[in-house]
């Protein structure tokens, strides 16, 4: 049974609101007309990087993009579907709060800088 999160009905969202098709959406994000059709259903969830992308492209920041950390944990998977230890989640948590803090930060520092050009 597919399970959709955060991203993949932020993505939906976001999709609908700017009335473009997948394939145009997808190609504005720099990924696969397959890949965000999955990604919307809850068939796959994106590796870490590629969430990253998106949200570049978005000129979003993730906190809006994913709304939680636990959220982002969906995204720390080793290749081969192998699980992070449960006594590394405490830490990787943690560092995904600052990650996303420091992203916050650096998009409302470009976002200032494209108001003063």
């Amino acid at each position: 049974m597919p399970k959709t999160t955060i991203l993949s009905e932020n993505l939906k969202r976001i999709r609908q609101e700017r009335k473009a098709t997948y394939e145009e959406f997808a190609e504005e994000l720099g990924i696969g007309k397959s890949t965000l059709f999955e990604i919307c259903k809850g068939k796959t969830v994106p590796n870490f990087a590629t969430v990253v992308q998106i949200a570049n492209r978005l000129e979003m920041p993730l906190s809006e993009l994913l709304a939680s950390p636990e959220e982002l944990l969906q995204f720390a998977t080793v290749k081969g579907d192998k699980k992070i230890h449960p006594l590394l989640l405490p830490l990787l948590e943690n560092f995904l709060r600052e990650l996303i803090k420091l992203s916050d930060e650096l998009f409302e520092q470009q976002g200032a800088g494209k108001d003063e050009e």
